[in-house]
């Protein structure tokens, strides 16, 4: 039998983790692992559905990175907490880019490089569809540098970004 993984999923009410919490679900039969939800809002008692129950969520404070494994970065998560997790030997998915530190991964074009580092960020989404295009490319002709300009709504950014662009329009 395979040794139990302990996974820790932090910021559970970013949209991210919701749908990681239902890919999660739909693997948990095949998965020897423990899964520990964690958020920056939470109070006492709060809880987030897995496979159709309720699941506790514990506020960020209570997060013990020495019984993780892994942890999910959903949500803002400081580049400090991030070092303290893999100081404690926990290995850190970033997929909301909180991280400053830390290697981009993309399937199918570099994933082979998982096992080699402690903190992994997910790429922006327009980046993760252009690799393996680049890579491709690349392989034909090898190219020294790539420019991409991408229009994001601000929404991207959050409430913050919403706001800020709500009082740019606001001095117009």
């Amino acid at each position: 039998m395979s040794r139990s993984v302990s996974i820790g999923i932090i910021n559970t009410t970013d949209m991210i983790a919701e749908v990681l919490l239902e890919q999660f679900a739909d693997a948990a039969a095949d998965w020897n692992a423990t899964l520990a939800l964690f958020d920056t809002d939470a109070q006492s008692g709060d809880t987030a559905l897995f496979n159709g129950r309720p699941a506790l969520v514990r506020p960020l404070d209570e997060i013990d990175f020495s019984l993780l494994d892994l942890a999910f970065v959903c949500g803002d998560f400081a580049q400090q907490q991030i070092d303290n997790a893999v100081a404690q030997s926990c290995k850190i998915i970033d997929l909301r880019r909180s991280a400053i530190t830390g290697h981009a991964i993309v399937a199918g074009v570099n994933d082979d490089q998982i096992v080699k580092y402690d903190i992994l960020r997910s790429p922006h989404p327009i980046a993760v569809c252009l690799a393996p295009i680049i890579d491709a490319l690349s392989q034909l002709q090898p190219v020294d540098s790539y420019a991409v300009t991408a229009m994001m709504p601000a929404s991207e950014a959050g409430n913050a970004g919403i706001k800020a662009l709500a009082a740019q329009t606001a001095k117009l």
